[in-house]
């Protein structure tokens, strides 16, 4: 199995497909599985390349090192051992924190971004109060905070239970990451400002889902400002996981963008 080392951690990754370089970055309920819907797809155009973050999946790091200030890192050892010096980078949810700042740091590396349903680190009180929320979620309900009840729309569901199930198998297999570990995506060294971006160019879209209860589109819009250019795209009749509710919707847009 494929690894590359970072910051006392070895990031399991795997590549599918030829063509221009596309890296997946996913939240906190998944992992290099959860992207079951996307890969096929994606792979018909593009070299796809998915990892699982630090104690997720089978990643192997000690709990004491998962520390999202380590994300951006990790993607680049990712890339670089993949081969891969360019790519569009899709950050989903937790992923935002890996894509965005990579992106800030080395756009030399990144042709484009996408951020589905995060706001990547950027710091807005209406983040703040997103994540405060998340936080206390996770430290009253330990890892129902995850479960895809809560990251779908009420109809999904309520009309797919097998499908909310098989999101629930998927992030029950990350048995290195406790929920209580999301704390540490509020930390100040985690963080991005305003004044990070000043003079930002890589193309990047944020993609909001209507339904999502944990960064709703009113917070996500406060950072899709914030980033010079940002292109905006509803998802309407989804929640937070809108990639696993509606994937052939998203990967539509994903490639559409990609390929402008």
């Amino acid at each position: 199995m494929p690894f590359a080392k970072s910051h006392r951690a070895e990031i399991f990754y795997e590549t599918y497909g030829e063509g221009a370089p596309l890296v997946l970055a996913h939240g906190a309920g998944g992992n290099t599985v959860v992207w079951w819907q996307q890969i096929p797809a994606l792979a018909r155009r593009h070299r796809v390349v998915v990892y699982d973050h630090r104690c997720f999946g089978r990643s192997r790091c000690a709990k004491e090192d998962f520390a999202p200030r380590f994300f951006p890192d990790d993607l680049l050892a990712v890339m670089d051992a993949a081969g891969v010096e360019r790519a569009v980078l899709v950050g989903m949810s937790m992923g935002g924190w890996s894509v965005l700042p990579a992106a800030v740091r080395h756009p030399e590396r990144v042709a484009k971004l996408v951020l589905s349903g995060t706001p990547g680190g950027l710091v807005t009180d209406a983040v703040l109060g997103a994540m405060a929320a998340i936080g206390r979620g996770a430290a009253e309900q330990g890892e129902a905070s995850l479960r895809g009840a809560i990251t779908f729309s009420k109809r999904f569901a309520r009309e797919r239970p097998e499908l909310v199930h098989l999101y629930d198998q998927i992030s029950a297999w990350n048995t290195g990451f406790e929920p209580r570990m999301l704390g540490a995506m509020a930390a100040p060294e985690s963080r991005l400002d305003a004044s990070d971006l000043a003079g930002f160019a890589v193309p990047t879209m944020m993609i909001a889902a209507d339904e999502d209860a944990l960064f709703p589109p009113a917070v996500l819009r406060e950072v899709a400002a914030r980033i010079p250019s940002c292109e905006w795209v509803d998802f309407p009749g989804a929640g937070h996981s809108m990639y696993f509710e509606d994937p052939e919707r998203w990967n539509r847009i994903v490639m559409d963008f990609a390929a402008r």
